[in-house]
């Protein structure tokens, strides 16, 4: 559920900063995503090239929790950052039209990220079996 648009202030509209405090909370939810691929990454990075049979069972594991992370963000680009409308702005809209880019421009990173990541498993644990 959204929150209540900020009160109304010399520097944004109402919708400005409704929009602006949207960002905010887009820009923290595209870092927690972030920050979910890199524990990932840390984990591929640990397991090695020859993990053994427990750690290509917790890499099999990790890679549908990737493929989850994956359907996470794509819903979270389409839904979410491709929700923010800066068009009707005038006040802050330059700042909303430059982060939701900014934030498009991160999904997009880490959409590569992981599909980096995602291969790097599967070689692992294709050599592995």
């Amino acid at each position: 559920m959204l929150s209540a648009p900020p009160p109304l202030n010399r520097r944004t509209s109402t919708a400005s900063g409704a929009a602006l405090s949207l960002l905010d909370a887009l820009e923290a939810e595209i870092a927690n995503l972030e920050a979910q691929n890199a524990a990932l990454e840390r984990l591929v990075a640990e397991a090695g090239e020859n993990p053994g049979e427990e750690g290509v069972a917790v890499l099999i594991e990790k890679r549908n929790e990737l493929r989850q992370h994956c359907g996470n963000l794509e819903k979270f680009q389409t839904v979410k950052v491709d929700s923010v409308v800066t068009a009707e702005l005038n006040t802050g809209k330059d700042e909303a039209k430059q982060r939701r880019k900014s934030v498009n421009a991160r999904c997009e990173a880490l959409r590569e990220r992981q599909a980096g990541l995602m291969g790097k498993m599967q070689t692992i644990i294709k050599r592995s079996a």
